[in-house]
């Protein structure tokens, strides 16, 4: 594998390494959060705003029981 290569590598797994990190933080501070027994209008639009913002499986898997189905071009473009 050429220098180039090896350099395309590293920061491909760079980036899968800060979304798998980002996806864990985002899902560990919900559970805090969670303890606190969300239940107003403006906790279900938190929950929303954080699946669209990081993509979280987690917050997705709460809004699918809030009765709520995330549609995935409506959350984060992990593209970009």
């Amino acid at each position: 594998m050429s220098t180039m290569q090896q350099s395309k590598a590293n920061i491909v797994t760079d980036v899968n390494v800060q979304e798998h990190f980002r996806e864990t933080f985002v899902d560990v501070l919900d559970e805090v959060g969670e303890s606190s027994h969300l239940s107003s209008p403006g906790d279900v639009l938190r929950i929303y705003d954080i699946w669209a913002k990081t993509g979280s499986l987690r917050a997705a898997n709460k809004l699918r029981k809030m009765g709520l189905e995330p549609l995935p071009h409506a959350g984060l473009n992990r593209q970009n």
